[in-house]
């Protein structure tokens, strides 16, 4: 991530006096954390060079970012759901420490800083203690470097004593060097050497004591006053200037007043892949997991939910449809007839009939939505009909008139309108079947149709419109895609300041990228497993494919959706955006995609749209894994896995 600062320097410091204490002094705003950005390469300069013990600053050698520097941001940057021991030892790990040096620190810590009992969450502190928990995770590793943006905020005056004395000490004994900022000037006056900055400018470098002498002033407040009442002028010509040649460096005068250009953020960090550092981000993603465990239930839950769902309400044959029968071809509906022959063959689960008195009644059922189709047996059904069977070649147009089965039909919904159709043709077929052996003729539905399904290759035609077949796979195959995306998404954190502070304990952005992408990994799998167990065990589904090659896919297809989330994360910051930017690409997706309706019915000229789809082509392979039992040996199921 990149974006651009502006920031007065040039020449900006020169402080070699290591083992020593430089403040960096100056109101809010004044760009005392942005230097410190720059220090520890998190600022990229256009111009100019930045040196950390001979050595540019981000490179491994300079120990910045990694074991060589520890760095307190102005925020805290802690993770409340974490207990201090546990947050300590964290950090401890990414600075590649053992327990035994963990252990031993944060004794000396705890007593110095007067840290609270070590099982406390962090969420539960007071903004004091936070910032005492922050200040021993910089000084955990006794780093070379110290770097403490605003530590002492909101301590009392006895603590910001003992600090600013144990600054003094590791100076002293350990030969660390300390670069503090703060707004609390006079505080500054145990230090070696102070800058007073403002407005992204140094107004002045030298030893406190010094300062206050040149100045004649009893505090080094009033030194600041001073400088900034002298060089008011000043700065406001160099912001005029600076406006004309942005781009320039200006030397104003003799003063150290300098400017500087645009700079712009950029990480630099280490190439290697650190385990112990991975391990140490693997426990925080546990201890995250684990101090949140209604998240995960939740999440769980909610995949569990969604493959009962499709299995309650969306994966059976529609039930007990209502239709209107007019039957004008008998008194009475328990007279035997051929009419009743064939409203008998219907079966009483799959539509619920009603009996009218004349066709028009049961038409206007139809149309007040009270069924979704009318069935009229005209007078003399059963004779015409039997005349149209008998001697089907010398049957008269009257005839073959009054022995059609006349069907109003209300196409509204068409999954009932196709499910009534079906059922319809299975009762034909067992009213066909029921004559024949009746007349003796049991190939009789064989004389009157010259269509004959005679192998059916993959499928079941008895059962060829249960919607499991016709979405479920897609649907299931849309579930494991959409619940990692939005867990990677969400889940990232995204405190700048938070993983700033990370970054400069060495991790790579290699290093966090594994460790993430592993535990949604691993959240992505019991996921699988959940969704298949309740598909194909609970619920039975049958298919014709190899669960293996479906665990695969489906474990494809939550790499993608992390994948996909964590650039959504990445690219968009705030929560909002993230949200509206994933419905703005999930609902298209899913329209396109052919879980709701077949891509080959796309015209071809958007057709390419839907086939970019992450979701399209595992659509079509899930589905001819689970209805066509294809597997890898297939060269379209091989390919479709691996785009």
């Amino acid at each position: 991530m990149t974006r651009s600062h502006t920031f007065m320097s040039s020449r900006l410091l020169n402080y070699n006096n290591l083992r020593k204490i430089f403040a960096l002094l100056g109101p809010n705003g004044a760009g005392k954390t942005t230097l410190i950005k720059i220090i520890l390469g998190q600022l990229a300069l256009k111009c100019g060079t930045i040196h950390v013990y001979g050595e540019w600053s981000g490179f491994k050698s300079s120990g910045i970012c990694g074991p060589g520097v520890g760095y307190m941001p102005q925020t805290l940057a802690l993770f409340n759901e974490f207990t201090i021991s546990e947050i300590i030892n964290y950090y401890g790990l990414l600075y590649r420490m053992n327990c035994v040096e963990i252990n031993y620190q944060l004794e000396g810590l705890r007593r110095l800083l007067d840290l609270p009992d070590l099982s406390r969450l962090i969420g539960v502190l007071s903004g004091g203690e936070q910032r005492r928990v922050s200040i021993a995770i910089t000084m955990l590793h006794k780093p070379r470097l110290v770097i403490l943006d605003e530590p002492t905020v909101g301590v009392d005056s006895l603590l910001r004593h003992r600090i600013w004395q144990y600054l003094e000490d590791i100076c002293n004994k350990n030969g660390q060097t300390v670069i503090i900022t703060t707004h609390y000037i006079e505080e500054a006056r145990s230090a070696h050497n102070v800058a007073f900055m403002r407005s992204g400018a140094v107004l002045r470098q030298s030893n406190p004591q010094q300062l206050m002498d040149e100045y004649e002033c009893p505090t080094l407040e009033d030194v600041f006053l001073q400088l900034c009442h002298s060089t008011e002028n000043t700065v406001a010509l160099r912001q005029d200037l600076n406006k004309w040649e942005s781009n320039a460096d200006i030397d104003l005068n003799n003063n150290n007043i300098l400017t500087t250009n645009e700079t712009n953020i950029k990480y630099n960090n280490n190439a290697f892949i650190d385990f112990q550092r991975i391990k140490a981000m693997l426990i925080k993603q546990w201890i995250a997991i684990k101090r949140r465990p209604l998240f995960m239930c939740a999440y769980y839950t909610l995949v569990i939910i969604s493959m009962a769902s499709m299995n309650i309400y969306i994966s059976n044959d529609i039930k007990h449809i209502p239709i209107a029968i007019y039957n004008g071809d008998v008194d009475n509906i328990d007279q035997l007839s051929l009419s009743n022959l064939f409203i008998n063959s219907i079966n009483d689960k799959n539509m619920r009939i009603s009996h009218y008195t004349s066709i028009d009644s049961a038409v206007q059922s139809v149309t007040n939505g009270d069924n979704y189709l009318a069935l009229e047996f005209r007078t003399n059904f059963s004779d015409n009909f039997e005349s149209r069977v008998v001697d089907m070649f010398d049957t008269s147009d009257d005839v073959l008139n009054n022995s059609a089965i006349r069907m109003y039909i209300d196409l509204s919904n068409p999954l009932i309108s196709i499910m009534s159709i079906k059922y319809l043709i299975i009762a034909l077929n067992t009213f066909m079947n029921d004559l024949g052996q009746m007349l003796n003729k049991t190939n009789i539905y064989q004389l009157t149709t010259a269509l004959n399904v005679h192998e059916v290759l993959h499928g079941n035609l008895v059962d060829f419109m249960s919607t499991f077949s016709y979405v479920g796979p897609g649907l299931l195959l849309a579930i494991t895609f959409t619940m990692p995306m939005v867990l990677s998404a969400f889940l990232l954190d995204k405190s700048v300041d938070t993983m700033n502070r990370v970054f400069m304990t060495g991790v790579t952005a290699q290093e966090y990228m594994v460790a993430y992408m592993f535990m949604n990994m691993v959240a992505g799998v019991v996921q699988v497993l959940i969704s298949m167990a309740v598909v194909f065990v609970v619920y039975g589904v049958q298919q014709s494919g190899s669960y293996w090659e479906i665990f695969l896919l489906l474990l494809t297809e939550v790499l993608s959706g992390i994948s996909i989330g964590l650039m959504f994360s990445l690219i968009l910051t705030d929560t909002i955006n993230v949200t509206i930017s994933m419905c703005f690409f999930f609902f298209p997706m899913i329209i396109m995609s052919g879980i709701i309706w077949t891509v080959e019915a796309i015209p071809s000229y958007f057709r390419w749209l839907s086939y970019a789809s992450p979701l399209t082509l595992p659509v079509l392979s899930i589905n001819n894994i689970m209805q066509r039992g294809w597997d890898l040996t297939r060269p379209e199921i091989l390919t479709m896995e691996f785009l």
